[in-house]
């Protein structure tokens, strides 16, 4: 999904980041990459999807390289 460019994702001022976790392998319930493949299927203004998997720590520096007004952790 796209990255902040200039203030903006996809057009639309930028509204956050949500930054998921899990493993459709694993016996969670798989809710964060199926939550991150959804919002790839159909953005949502403004927003952009960071699919962690089974290490979401290690996308951090991202998240704090794109500052984002809001952060949502699935």
């Amino acid at each position: 999904m796209g990255r902040v460019v200039d203030g903006r994702v996809n057009g639309a001022p930028f509204a956050g980041i949500v930054l998921t976790a899990g493993s459709v392998l694993r016996a969670d319930d798989a809710a964060g990459p199926v939550l991150s493949k959804k919002m790839e299927d159909a953005p949502i203004a403004g927003w952009y999807t960071i699919d962690g998997g089974q290490t979401p720590e290690d996308d951090i520096i991202e998240v704090k390289r794109e500052r984002p007004p809001r952060l949502v952790l699935v």
